[in-house]
């Protein structure tokens, strides 16, 4: 069996030799620990690293903590400066701990423990920074922000030192570096989908609320739901906050919903892939920057757009609608929706690291896929299911009680035959997931009639189900005259 090539991971980057080389994972070799001497410095000799973003305030705890075991039991890392100075890559917070002993008039804390680096490496630097406080403490959400901002900063320097050094090699020797929000979420222990909403608050939130983040008035979700807000809306927001004082991720987002997970990610993106041409793909570029932007022009071209297309080997379907884009899986008969707003992220993500092209090939018309076995049949249905969809345009895409599949219906499915499809199958065959939309519109009926009976009053639950079920129950009889004919034929 052939070796499967292997990608970029977190000992590639830290087990190597090279410019960009960070301290070994699993602790340093012999060849790394004479490149350290332990020795006890005075602390005011020690100056803070002009890389270092993490809070350092609160340090009494520390202090204490420190007075309490009699030392500071981990050594900080610092390199030599002019002057007999040194300049502190880890341990920011020991030596303001240490500071403050000193200036308590505790002078048994002056001297501090110091592995001086004898050579030094400015991204190995900032990546040694980033692991020390990485896991150290409870980081805030302004910290985990710049501490993705910064680690994606020195990787993808990292990457160019290393594509520049093997650029002489083979293709995949080259490759091997992976990608980069992949192992910003490996080293931070987090997923992809929580690196990129910290990417977008990094790129497009204000610097307004960029502040009041840091202070610590606004949390990493309402941060990023204002960072989807185009420049004028987060000017509005902020003037809502300032007369209110606070500002919850409701007053930026009424409802909540669902996170993308990298799969369905992963799913759009081959989708997007085989959707973008021509037009929309230059429009696209114009904007790639602006997420904001991205969204409008994605919203522009695909959201009247209902037409579905396979892709994937015919496995899943794309469908650009009103609000988005819905995968379905057509093996399983799921599917999910991925707004605009998380489309347009996905799509300038996919621009960053070249997983997408500029393409000035003639846009494609996307056409549904037909038999052509009862061809007219089949445009009567397509025309109909068109009729549905339209007049569901503008309402709302939530499931509706009673879209549920025809097998959680038993009582009112015919029986199975003994030959042909049943009539589960039947209707999976013959409509797709359209039929949810007709099953929709049914219901939409029952509730509209049902309201206006009862004047704005909703009915209670067992009586709601039984309207529901009676209206489900007319359209399965409706199709069942369908499916005798098809049995008989």
């Amino acid at each position: 069996m052939a070796e499967k090539k292997k990608g970029f991971d977190l000992n590639s980057l830290l087990n190597t030799k090279s410019k960009g080389a960070a301290v070994q994972e699993e602790g340093p070799t012999q060849e790394a620990e004479n490149a350290f001497n332990v020795v006890m410095l005075d602390v005011e000799d020690l100056m803070p690293s002009k890389d270092n973003f993490y809070s350092t305030e609160n340090i009494d705890e520390l202090a204490a903590a420190i007075e309490l075991s009699e030392c500071i039991e981990q050594n900080l890392v610092v390199k030599p400066e002019a002057h007999g100075k040194y300049e502190v890559i880890a341990g920011h917070r020991r030596r303001l701990a240490a500071l403050k002993l000193v200036e308590e008039g505790k002078e048994e804390y002056r001297k501090v423990p110091c592995r001086i680096k004898k050579e030094s490496d400015e991204i190995r630097d900032r990546l040694s920074l980033i692991f020390t406080n990485a896991t150290a403490r409870q980081l805030t959400d302004w910290e985990k922000v710049k501490q993705a901002e910064e680690l994606k900063e020195v990787l993808t320097e990292y990457k160019k030192a290393l594509q520049e050094e093997n650029k002489d090699k083979p293709k995949e020797e080259r490759e091997r570096i992976g990608r980069i929000r992949e192992i910003v979420a490996q080293i931070l222990n987090t997923s992809t989908t929580q690196i990129g909403r910290m990417e977008a608050i990094s790129n497009n939130l204000s610097q307004e609320f960029k502040g009041e983040l840091e202070k610590g008035n606004i949390n990493i979700s309402t941060a990023h739901e204002l960072s989807r807000l185009d420049e004028e809306g987060q000017k509005k927001a902020y003037e809502q906050y300032e007369g209110k004082g606070e500002l919850h991720i409701k007053d930026v987002k009424p409802e909540e919903k669902e996170e993308i997970t990298d799969e369905q990610a992963e799913k759009a993106q081959e989708a997007i892939k085989d959707a973008i041409k021509g037009e929309v793909n230059r429009a696209v570029f114009k904007v790639k920057e602006n997420v904001a932007a991205v969204e409008r022009t994605l919203r522009k071209y695909f959201s009247k757009s209902f037409q579905g297309k396979k892709f994937d080997g015919g496995k899943y379907i794309y469908r650009f609608q009103a609000d988005g884009i819905t995968i379905i899986d057509t093996e399983k008969w799921g599917n999910f929706l991925i707004d605009y707003s998380d489309l347009a992220e996905i799509v300038v993500l996919m621009i960053e690291n070249n997983q997408l092209f500029y393409d000035d090939t003639p846009e494609e018309v996307q056409e549904e896929e037909t038999g052509e076995e009862n061809e007219e049949e089949t445009v009567g249905e397509v025309d109909v299911l068109q009729e549905a969809e339209h007049e569901l345009q503008g309402e709302e895409n939530e499931p509706l009680p009673g879209q549920q599949d025809m097998s959680d219906y038993p009582e009112y499915v015919p029986e199975p035959q003994e030959k042909g499809l049943d009539f589960t199958k039947w209707i999976q065959e013959k409509y797709g997931m359209a039929q949810y939309t007709l099953i929709g519109k049914e219901v939409r009926a029952v509730i509209a009639s049902e309201l206006e009976a009862n004047k704005g009053k909703p009915l209670c639950p067992a009586e709601w189900e039984n309207r529901i079920t009676t209206a489900l129950s007319a359209w399965v009889m409706r199709k069942t005259a369908e499916y005798q004919k098809y049995l008989q034929g």
